[in-house]
């Protein structure tokens, strides 16, 4: 085999010597020159990152789950769902003195309940990453531990933006060692690792809502034109990226070596300080691939019945804000399309109001002139479709009643069949 030095000389020569115009600015002193091929002869290896992954024949295993963290607290609550179709990572660590490797191991895909498991491992160091690309609008919860700590059910990911696989969520590093890995992580065997897990959560949770600065200053009239259908669209979903290998990065010439590097063996807990009792993992914990969605229409109620009719047309323009009933958040804000349809899309289960804001009804606005139509329900939470659910405020602007979403329990005649979607919160207006 050609010796390493051989390889790597001519390619360090020419980085250490900079040219501009084909002049040579600053030549690579005889000395310093001498002393790099010294140090090649003398077995310094600059290993690339290899390419391809890596063959698995061991007897460990790694795992757990990606997890919709709908309160952000970092810990798998009840009621929080899994989150399918994303591909999981393995990278595995590779370090000696003057070595350090990000190899890359394979890739798994997140199952309904957004569990992923790792086979066949032998003992090392690893992590896994989530690229950000599947995770559009979505955010990596607070870390609330780390990762080599062996309790369950709470967040072992962060956005470190490392080196290797910048654009990826990942996880902290974990050492795997044969027969002293977890038991109590939904399993007796000492050979599996099934704590290491990542929530995430809408960023609109906690994304400033910006401030609206103009309106349009066209009032809408109504028009007998017929409304397109009331079809809610598809929400796109992001296709898994194939697995590409991150390009090898050398190691800094300055630094030849590592010092103490830690053992695959890991170190026995002192006896002294117990392991924290894993929390129990949810047994019957709902699908939740995405989160959730509220909204419907905003539209001129020409006949003043308080009921969205086949003839009567949307409001494009509209401006309304989704605010949290237990702390008065703007969650969100939104303005209408064509149509008059709006949505709040990337919600969190829980209680909320939807405000058609005051801004609409001042002169210029798209609202000026108008005031809700008559409230034929008492409540927007029942679920019915097509009916006024705004009530006029002392400030001016309209609002809805509180609207519960939950988990699987939604509408699915509110114009698509998906349970967590709620399709059905309308604001009428009449002149």
């Amino acid at each position: 085999m050609t010796n390493i030095a051989q390889q790597m000389t001519p390619i360090i020569v020419s980085r250490l010597t900079v040219r501009s115009n084909q002049h040579l600015l600053f030549p690579l002193p005889h000395a310093l020159k001498q002393a790099v091929l010294a140090v090649l002869a003398a077995g310094l290896a600059f290993v690339p990152m290899q390419r391809a992954t890596v063959a698995q024949t061991g007897s460990l295993s790694l795992g757990d789950r990606i997890w919709f963290d709908a309160n952000v607290n970092g810990l798998i609550d009840s009621g929080e769902g899994g989150v399918a179709n994303l591909t999981v990572k393995l990278y595995k660590i590779n370090s000696q003195p003057g070595v350090y490797q990000e190899v890359p191991m394979g890739s798994t895909t997140t199952d309904a309940g957004g569990l992923y498991h790792f086979t066949q491992l032998e003992p090392g160091t690893y992590f896994i990453t989530i690229d950000k690309v599947q995770a559009v609008g979505l955010r990596v919860s607070p870390l609330t531990g780390h990762s080599d700590d062996d309790i369950d059910n709470n967040n072992d990911g962060s956005d470190p933006a490392g080196p290797f696989v910048p654009q990826s969520y990942r996880s902290e590093l974990i050492a795997l060692s044969a027969n002293s890995e977890p038991i109590n992580d939904g399993d007796s065997d000492a050979n599996t690792n099934y704590s290491l897990d990542i929530g995430l959560f809408p960023e609109a949770l906690i994304t400033p809502t910006p401030t609206q600065t103009a309106l349009p200053t066209a009032t809408v009239a109504p028009t007998p034109t017929v409304p397109p259908a009331a079809t809610a669209t598809a929400m796109a979903t992001t296709t898994a990226t194939p697995i590409v290998p991150p390009t090898s990065t050398p190691m800094p010439t300055a630094t030849p070596t590592k010092t103490a590097t830690p053992t695959a063996t890991r170190t026995p807990a002192p006896t002294s300080t117990p392991r924290p009792t894993a929390t129990p993992r949810p047994t019957a914990t709902p699908t939740l691939a995405v989160p959730m969605s509220l909204g419907d229409r905003v539209f001129i109620d020409t006949n003043g019945n308080g009921m969205h009719d086949s003839s009567e047309t949307g409001v494009t323009g509209v401006a309304l804000q989704l605010v949290r009933v237990s702390d008065g958040t703007v969650v969100q804000t939104k303005v209408s399309s064509s149509g008059g349809f709006y949505r709040f899309a990337y919600v969190a289960p829980g209680s909320y109001r939807i405000v058609v804001m005051a801004s609409n009804f001042i002169a210029g606005g798209v609202l000026a002139s108008y005031r809700p139509s008559p409230v034929l329900n008492a409540t927007p939470d029942n679920d019915i479709n097509k009916d006024n659910n705004g009530r006029a405020e002392a400030d001016g602007s309209v609002s809805s009643d509180t609207v519960t979403l939950t988990v699987d329990g939604e509408p699915i005649n509110d114009g698509d069949s998906n349970p967590n979607t709620n399709l059905t919160v309308d604001f009428g207006f009449v002149p």
